[in-house]
């Protein structure tokens, strides 16, 4: 009878060593999740930051040339358009970055 006892103490320790070490697993995973939760909040609100800021900035005063009727417009292709797209966006980021100095 103490033999079976024993037997069965034994087979209940190692069940509840083997819930210890799945707990803990699952302890270690949740640790993570939160420390990379953590991190993207983080990069979130920076971001959030960023724009807050950018939207409180003063509006970019660019100088437009009023087209001219009588002036035939000249036909630049779809690429060259874009180029000049491209230059815009770099220079009115280039100014927003030296408001923010």
């Amino acid at each position: 009878m103490v033999t079976e006892l024993n037997g069965s103490a034994k087979r209940n320790i190692a069940l509840l060593e083997n819930q210890i070490r799945t707990v803990n697993e699952l302890i270690d995973k949740a640790g993570k999740t939160a420390n990379v939760l953590q991190k993207e909040k983080e990069k979130h609100d920076l971001a959030s930051r960023v724009y807050t800021s950018l939207s409180r900035s003063r509006p970019l005063a660019l100088d437009v040339e009023e087209d001219n009727p009588e002036e035939p417009v000249p036909d630049m292709g779809i690429v060259s358009v874009f180029s000049v797209l491209s230059r815009v966006r770099r220079l009115a980021l280039m100014a927003s970055m030296m408001r923010m100095k």
